[in-house]
Parts: C-alpha cells; sequence; structure tokens
C-alpha cells in the first residue's frame, strides 16, 4: 500500500512541475538601457511625438509634452484617450512602462492554461535615442477562447522639439 501511494503522490508532483513554470521573458536589456540612458543624457524636455497603439482599444494621436510633463494630445483616430495610455504619455514614461513591464513579468511563475508575455520587442530612433516600435508578444493557451492576436503593438514617430 505504502508503494501505491508513493506512485500517486510521484505522479501527482509531476504533474504540478509540468503543468507550471517560470517565465522568461525575452528581452534585450543592454540596448534598452544604452537608449534609455543616452536620452536622459539629452535631457529634452519640449516635444510633440504621434502615438498610434493597437491592441485591447486604438489610439492615434499627436501628443504635446511641456516641462518634461504631458500637456495634451490631439486626437486623430480612436476609441480612448490619452489618459488611457498614460504610460505613453511622455518618452520618460514610455521607458519606464517597458521597464515595469518587464520586471512584472520575467521570472513569474505560470501555469500551462495561463496567457503569459513572452517577448519584448522594442526598435529605437539613433538620433534621439527614443523606442518607436514596440511589441509586446505575449503566448495564448491554444484551447484559449480570448478574442486577442497575442500581441499589442505602440509606434512612436514624427518626434520633434519644440523650443
Amino acid at each position: 500500500m505504502k508503494y501505491f501511494k508513493f506512485i500517486i503522490l510521484a505522479c501527482f508532483l509531476s504533474l504540478c512541475i509540468l503543468s507550471c513554470g517560470n517565465v522568461e521573458v525575452i528581452f534585450d536589456q543592454k540596448t534598452f538601457y544604452n537608449h534609455w540612458d543616452q536620452w536622459q543624457d539629452k535631457n529634452i524636455n519640449n516635444y510633440q511625438y504621434r502615438f498610434n497603439a493597437f491592441g485591447w482599444t486604438h489610439y492615434d494621436g499627436i501628443v504635446f509634452v511641456e516641462d518634461g510633463q504631458f500637456k495634451n494630445d490631439n486626437i486623430i483616430f480612436g476609441d480612448s484617450n490619452m489618459e488611457y495610455w498614460v504610460g505613453y504619455s511622455t518618452i520618460d514614461k514610455i521607458f519606464e512602462t517597458i521597464e515595469r513591464t518587464y520586471l512584472q513579468n520575467n521570472n513569474t511563475q505560470k501555469s500551462r492554461n495561463e496567457y503569459y508575455l513572452k517577448a519584448i520587442h522594442v526598435k529605437y530612433d539613433n538620433i534621439n535615442n527614443i523606442p518607436v516600435d514596440i511589441y509586446y508578444e505575449y503566448d495564448l493557451p491554444k484551447f484559449s477562447n480570448m478574442e486577442i492576436d497575442g500581441t499589442f503593438h505602440f509606434e512612436i514617430k514624427d518626434f520633434s522639439i519644440m523650443d
């Protein structure tokens, strides 16, 4: 009887180990922090950029930043406003949001039935060292009934410094 209990316990523990695991998010931290440092060194506080967000909701608009703070936005198209996208309302907040997303998701426990962040892909403008293309790639269970494609995509373009 002891042998039978041992086999049941071993099978149960094996299933737990196979169904859970740590998430290792793919992300180039070195390049990210290098660009963030270079952006901060430029000390640019007055600027505007076009922000485009694709995901649960859509936003396309011009964001105005004055003295390093979000001033206002001009929505071109979308079903949300910049208040929804506060983490993308300045270049500094964009860097902070990417970092926070990575830190909150990397090395976290997941079960086989959960969606999780698989990778963060960032492309940078090499003149101003800002993120211009941010792509969050999620892994979705095959039997998921969620109506998303597993990606969230953000673009920053038409960046210009204002006097």
